[in-house]
């Protein structure tokens, strides 16, 4: 099924705009998320392999 008219075809054009926007928006707040988080990780990481490292 595809829109007939022209209001039809500028109402999908905005549902199927307005779909991909609400999808693309979100990604990089959750990437930079995700990657502040495991740098944050690695970091711990690293330390407490240098206070073993230390103390033996």
């Amino acid at each position: 099924m595809v829109p007939a008219t022209i209001t039809g075809k500028i109402v999908g054009g905005v549902c199927s705009l307005s779909g991909v926007l609400v999808i693309a928006l979100p990604v990089p707040v959750i990437v930079s998320n995700f990657s502040r988080i495991y740098h944050q990780n690695q970091r711990a990481d690293k330390r407490k392999a240098q206070k073993v490292c230390i103390l033996n």
